[in-house]
């Protein structure tokens, strides 16, 4: 593939720089609609004591797709929520450090959410009707899902959001759209009861390099006052109180 030259190029010239060493490096590649994966393993070939003489090279390409499934798969499952099919809060973590990386030349909108007394539905009507619940939210967090908006379960009823770089304005609106949907979600336990599921959200925007944990500390502090504030609504570091706004940490 022409967009492989480069790498192939870089791998001969390390394989010619130390000849009788081995070189290896993996490619996916396309065969058809089907992804493979290779493994291409390159030695220079020069007399001995005549590096400078090489005269060709020992390559051995094998198919290692089998292989590289299960890995891909194995750290797929590591960063995988089992119970709703979202990222996980390793994954989460993962996603945001490379976000605040660059936040100061692209900042983004962190949002922290939280399903309001789910511990009374838990208690009421059992952990197998509060995984339905976490189940029908992450259902909807995935219908709204796209390149630009980044959903994860970090833990117990609480998900995060990492919305799109640059535009707050439209991550807050995406935050007003998620927590109506959960509220008009029509849930009932086995016996009919109808729940109602409400969420509170923290939004928080991002415009400098921090740690993970301080980022999520300014999302939680929003989340805290649309709790306190009654439930049900989104806070963002625009609509807080001056005191306690994070536009820029």
């Amino acid at each position: 593939d022409p967009r492989d030259e480069g790498v192939v190029r870089a791998a001969l010239a390390e394989a010619a720089a130390a000849p009788g060493e081995t070189t290896t490096f993996e490619r996916a590649v396309l065969r058809g609609e089907e992804q493979l994966w290779l493994e291409a393993k390159l030695r220079a070939v020069a007399p001995e004591g005549r590096r400078e003489a090489l005269q060709g090279y020992a390559v051995t390409i094998r198919d290692v797709t089998e292989r590289k499934r299960t890995e891909l798969d194995a750290i797929e499952a590591a960063e995988t929520d089992p119970l709703t099919g979202l990222p996980n809060r390793r994954a989460m973590l993962a996603q945001l450090e490379r976000r605040l990386a660059h936040a100061e030349q692209r900042p983004f909108a962190l949002a922290i959410l939280d399903l309001d007394h789910f511990k009374r539905v838990n208690d009421s009507h059992g952990h197998l009707t509060g995984d339905l619940v976490l189940r029908e939210v992450a259902a909807v967090m995935r219908r709204m899902s796209s390149p630009s908006r980044y959903f994860a379960r970090i833990g117990g009823e609480e998900f995060a959001v990492i919305g799109r770089q640059g535009d707050f304005e439209a991550s807050a609106r995406l935050c007003e759209k998620l927590r109506a949907e959960i509220a008009a979600l029509s849930l009932r336990t086995t016996t009919g009861t109808r729940l109602a599921t409400t969420a509170s959200v923290g939004l928080a925007w991002v415009s400098a390099p921090t740690a993970p944990g301080l980022a999520m500390q300014a999302a939680d502090a929003l989340l805290y006052q649309a709790k306190h504030a009654g439930r049900n609504r989104v806070v963002t570091a625009a609509n807080s109180p001056p005191a306690t706004r994070w536009a820029a940490y």
